[in-house]
């Protein structure tokens, strides 16, 4: 994209002192072709050090507001741009004047969130990358290019497993271990979708094998974190997760422990196994009835 309206920025580019991001409307009114001349600056450290810096190139003079971080730099015939410190605003009281601290990455956290929960979240995030915003973020950070992968997150949550669009826009990101808890993310969240992405292409492989039973593919998919099998179907069409989606994880036996403590098997580790065998057999279609699963349950205490 070319940006038009960047001459009578021309000044001041030349007067920067050291790096600064225009923010507010100006970037707005440039992507939208209309530029303005009000011009807002955010820079990581000491604003007002950097407004001094940047009204000594430009001849001008500095206003500034310690306590908020914030400078005005007053230059040439009437202008004027804003230069303030990146930063967090939170006030302790309604109408009280706000307390700055420098930028977090909770606040990076909470601008991505806002841009997942958007329509056109994977062009975004496309021309994010065109920009080099996720290098900035993080080195090992890249957005996708392609939004198939998201679209495909959003269209099987839907169907499948409904979930936040910030957890499913996470989910097709990948993103760097470590990353997720420079941005303060939840905890769980962080559990979820890092496994999700280490296992995937384990699961994937599993499941494609000609083989499985029905009781393997639940086994293959229960081993696994909660995001695991939907990040595995989007990013592959695989028939037996559509299976497992579909119809095997509704799949449960009637019985329960004290239905086995009521055939004579106390309590112990065995409880567990005999249950699991009895859904491993009615997943693979062997028993269709309470009767049937009593009969089996018969069998195996029998056995111990």
């Amino acid at each position: 994209m070319r940006l038009e309206g960047l001459e009578h920025l021309r000044p001041i580019l030349e007067a920067l002192p050291g790096p600064a991001y225009l923010v507010g409307g100006i970037v707005r009114d440039l992507l939208l072709y209309r530029p303005g001349f009000d011009v807002d600056l955010a820079v990581v450290g000491d604003a007002e050090a950097y407004a001094n810096a940047l009204a000594e190139r430009l001849g001008g003079r500095v206003v500034a507001h310690g306590r908020f971080g914030t400078a005005v730099v007053h230059y040439g015939e009437g202008r004027h741009l804003d230069v303030a410190m990146a930063r967090t605003e939170t006030y302790p009281a309604p109408g009280a004047l706000p307390e700055v601290r420098g930028l977090s990455g909770a606040r990076v956290r909470e601008e991505l969130v806002a841009i997942l929960g958007e329509e056109r979240a994977p062009a975004i995030l496309r021309r994010l990358r065109q920009l080099g915003v996720d290098e900035a973020l993080h080195p090992g950070l890249r957005f996708p290019e392609d939004g198939t992968l998201l679209e495909r997150l959003r269209h099987l949550a839907a169907q499948y497993a409904p979930a936040p669009q910030w957890e499913l826009g996470l989910l097709a990101i990948g993103p760097p271990p470590g990353w997720l808890d420079e941005l303060k993310a939840p905890r769980w969240a962080v559990s979820r979708i890092e496994s999700a992405a280490q296992e995937a292409p384990f699961l994937r492989a599993r499941l494609r094998r000609p083989d499985l039973t029905p009781a393997d593919v639940v086994e293959a998919v229960e081993g696994t974190g909660p995001d695991t099998p939907l990040l595995a179907l989007a990013q592959e069409d695989l028939p037996a997760l559509h299976d497992y989606f579909l119809r095997l994880r509704d799949v449960h036996i009637e019985l329960t422990g004290d239905d086995l403590a009521a055939l004579g098997l106390g309590e112990s580790p065995r409880v567990g196994e005999v249950l699991a065998e009895l859904r491993r057999r009615k997943l693979n279609g062997e028993l269709d009835s309470r009767a049937a699963e009593i009969a089996v349950a018969r069998d195996l205490i029998a056995e111990t």
